[in-house]
Parts: C-alpha cells; structure tokens; sequence
C-alpha cells in the first residue's frame, strides 16, 4: 500500500480498499483523484468511518463541489476542531509525528482561501452580471457567461 501511494497509484488503492471493504482508504483514494461527485453520492453515504481532519477535508471539498460554500465552511471548521484535538495530543518533542497534522492544518488553511476568493469573485461578478463561480472537480468554474 505504501508503494501504491507513493507511486501514485490510486486506482489500484481504490481496487485494494473494495476488495478489503476499507471506506477510509477508498475516501482518501478517491480523494487524491479528486472524484468529488462519486465520493459524495456513492461513498459519504455508506462510509463507517471515523470523523478525521482528513474526512472533514473531503467534506469541505465536496461542498464546494456543489456549491454550497457554508457548507464547506462548517466542514472546515470541524476539521480545524479535529485537527488541534489530535494537536494536542501529540508528544511534546519529535518533528516527523508533527509532519501530518500540520500538512492537513495547511489544506485547511488553503481550503479557507479558496472559499474567500470564491466570495470575492461572486461578490464582484453579482455587481455586473448574473455570473457565479464555483469550483466543479478541484477546478473554477464560471456559469453564465
């Protein structure tokens, strides 16, 4: 699994976590190939997982997805809540077991930035025209022209 990952091969984690029923792997399979609408209509659904910053991430991008950015918000704030729980639980000394937490705290941050750039630019747009943007599969997207 570890090569897979590192190697990009994420179709063969997606076959790997069917075969062995493991929804958090499919999510963050899924995740990495950025298959936002099946995540969200095939997986969330039926998905026993654990409620991690990485599944609040997922959430937060498949809100986006469809538009609904205070949606992405609450996910985004409940990942944030997540990650500093697990922050302060980590061991006051060592790097390397800090390394994970920080790469999500900084999608997150990213993930934020995003939703205020996507305001800004509906703000702007709604002054001229009846154009809104949105984000479709990790991508903007601009509807109405």
């Amino acid at each position: 699994m570890s090569t897979a990952r590192e190697l990009g091969q994420w179709g063969d984690l997606v076959d790997y976590a069917l075969t062995t029923d493991n929804h958090a792997m499919m999510l963050d399979a899924l995740s990495l190939t950025m298959k936002w609408q099946e995540i969200r209509d095939q997986w969330l659904p039926k998905a026993r997982i654990e409620e991690t910053t990485r599944i609040y991430i997922i959430y937060s991008h498949c809100s986006m997805t469809d538009g609904v950015l205070d949606g992405a918000e609450q996910a985004i704030k409940g990942g944030f809540n997540e990650a500093l729980r697990r922050w302060w639980q980590l061991p006051a000394s060592g790097l390397m077991c800090k390394h994970a937490p920080l790469m999500e705290l900084q999608e997150l941050m990213e993930l934020i930035e995003s939703i205020r750039i996507i305001n800004s630019m509906n703000d702007m747009t709604g002054q001229y025209t009846d154009i809104k943007v949105g984000v479709c599969g990790g991508e903007g997207v601009i509807e109405g022209v």
